[in-house]
């Protein structure tokens, strides 16, 4: 018993040993190029992962991480394109609101596919400074929170589902009112083993209307 204990710990050390927090430079480079993350040190599955304002990443092979943080604090843009690759954070993506006016903090889903323990999306009451996640033919699982509680102006937090395009909620939902557009033929599945809200209500709008929507767990 002593000696499970003692391996166990051991393992969990080691975990920790490598974790590490990676940032971004502020430059339009590849996920995999050492050259866009301080240090020279691309991402790993244990990493957490820290986007500065102005960070333009494209992905060009799959990816993993821990979990990553868009900038609340700079005045330029911040985008993750997928380029049809798998972005797997085993912890939240959080697509925070920018601080600059008439700046977008965007998760570019587009056909590639992502798996998050968590997927927070804010945007700022001041004059567009939107947080908004683009899906077009993709999917995106979040298995955990999906949480769009902060900040009161429901219009600067975005979701797009496009043509064919999937958003699975294993987990619960908080602050459903945001600016939500779902595609005829897109694809909302609702999947948690319990008490879950769904999104029935669209800034500015009374009602959201679904492509394919499925409710199971």
């Amino acid at each position: 018993m002593k000696k499970t204990i003692f391996t166990f710990l051991v393992i969990a050390l080691s975990i920790n040993m490598f974790a590490a927090t990676i940032t971004s430079n502020a430059v339009t480079g590849n996920w995999n190029d050492a050259a866009t993350w301080v240090g020279a040190v691309v991402p790993s599955s244990t990493d957490d992962v820290v986007l500065v304002a102005g960070s333009v990443i494209t992905l060009t092979a799959n990816a993993d991480c821990k979990t990553i943080t868009y900038p609340i604090t700079g005045a330029a843009s911040t985008t993750i394109t997928l380029a049809g690759f798998t972005l797997t954070s085993t912890g939240t993506i959080n697509v925070a609101a920018p601080l600059g006016n008439t700046t977008t903090n965007l998760l570019d889903v587009g056909t590639g596919i992502v798996t998050c323990g968590g997927l927070t999306i804010n945007g700022n009451s001041t004059t567009a400074r939107v947080g908004k996640v683009d899906i077009t033919s993709g999917t995106v699982t979040v298995n955990g929170t999906m949480d769009m509680s902060g900040n009161s102006n429901e219009l600067q937090k975005i979701v797009n589902v496009g043509a064919g395009g999937t958003l699975v909620l294993n987990g619960v939902i908080s602050g459903a009112r945001s600016v939500l557009n779902f595609n005829a033929t897109s694809t909302v599945k609702y999947m948690y083993n319990g008490d879950q809200s769904m999104f029935t209500y669209k800034a500015n709008d009374p009602g959201i209307s679904y492509g394919n929507l499925v409710v199971g767990g």
